[in-house]
């Protein structure tokens, strides 16, 4: 009988004894995963977050490219104004012909010192303030064309859109292209 009791003591010794080991984690241990899982979630968010950002600012360059392009194009579906106005004085006569609505019209003209035989060049602008343009308040665009820069006959053309982003402020997208009668008359 005593080895029978013997052995049930040992078995009871036994299973305290895995008991005890398998209770579970120590608080130490608990405490450590939880700060490993809150670092790792914590990157991700980051990452997230960046990702957003980034999204947005590649969506608002992609509406600031279209923006461009359009203005490029209603340039390029007018006929090409070189002439000089009725008025007498050697302005080139196109507002009318390039001015979209809801654009403001400004007229500059330069003596072109690295070029002297070119003379004056005119430079009209346009500019659609912020609100102005349909579907797109939050955007400006400006558009300078001038005359006979970098050489006779040619029209530089160069359409800025700016719009403001919340995490880096005021950007800027910009597109130029030169347009001639020839052209024109090619497409």
């Amino acid at each position: 009988m005593k080895t029978t009791q013997q052995g049930a003591v040992r078995a009871g010794r036994r299973a305290e004894q895995r008991t005890e080991a398998e209770l579970g984690f120590t608080m130490i241990e608990v405490l450590v995963g939880l700060a490993l899982l809150a670092g790792i979630t914590l990157g991700i968010m980051a990452f997230v977050d960046a990702s957003i950002r980034l999204n947005k600012l590649a969506l608002q360059r992609s509406i600031a490219t279209g923006l461009c392009v359009e203005r490029i194009e209603a340039l390029q579906a007018e006929r090409f104004h070189p002439e000089l106005d009725g008025d007498g004085d050697t302005t080139p006569d196109v507002t009318a012909g390039y001015q979209l609505p809801g654009e403001t019209t400004s007229i500059s003209s330069r003596d072109v010192t690295e070029a002297p035989a070119l003379g004056t060049v005119w430079t009209h602008q346009y500019v659609a303030a912020a609100g102005t343009i349909p579907g797109y308040e939050e955007y400006s665009r400006t558009t300078r064309l001038t005359y006979g820069y970098p050489l006779a006959a040619i029209m530089r053309a160069e359409v800025t859109v700016t719009w403001t982003n919340l995490n880096q402020g005021e950007k800027s997208h910009q597109l130029v292209t030169f347009l001639h009668p020839s052209i024109e008359q090619a497409q």
